[in-house]
């Protein structure tokens, strides 16, 4: 056992990370769209409103940029902020208002010196969380729908 784990390559975060992007395909990119959305869907059943919130902001992120390397994009940028990957996707600019509360989400729930300490849930109370679910569903419907459009 102990041979066969060190026969196998090791991948460490320049592998992954690295200066070079590794060509994803859409479909790689929306496998892992539809899965955090699933994934935000369990986490609110669960009450687990910020994490809930974190995993449908994920699904968008992912479903732009799924979409951006369906247009020809060779890598989408590296960024979370769902307006500018909206825009750049084509989305309706109805949808900025949401997607900027959205992508706040991402910082709220990942840097602890942006919320107040008294704020155990990261300020997201579940009223919140269910809309981020909504915001997220809507998204990847549109991007589904612009697939099903250009086929």
């Amino acid at each position: 056992m102990e041979a066969e784990r060190r026969a196998r390559p090791v991948v460490g975060l320049d592998g992954i990370i690295g200066r070079e992007k590794m060509r994803v395909s859409p479909e790689r990119w929306w496998e892992y769209a539809e899965r955090d959305l699933e994934t935000a869907r369990v986490l609110l059943r669960a009450q687990r409103w910020d994490a809930a919130s974190l995993f449908a902001q994920q699904a968008v992120e992912k479903a732009f940029k799924a979409m951006l390397v369906r247009k020809g994009e060779e890598s989408p940028p590296r960024i979370h902020d769902l307006v500018v990957l909206a825009r750049r996707a084509g989305a309706a600019a109805t949808l900025e208002r949401d997607l900027t509360e959205l992508s706040r989400v991402y910082v709220v729930t990942r840097y602890p010196d942006v919320v107040l300490e008294r704020e155990p849930t990261y300020g997201i109370d579940q009223a919140m969380a269910e809309h981020h679910l909504q915001v997220a569903e809507g998204a990847l419907a549109w991007v589904k729908q612009e697939w099903s459009t250009e086929s």
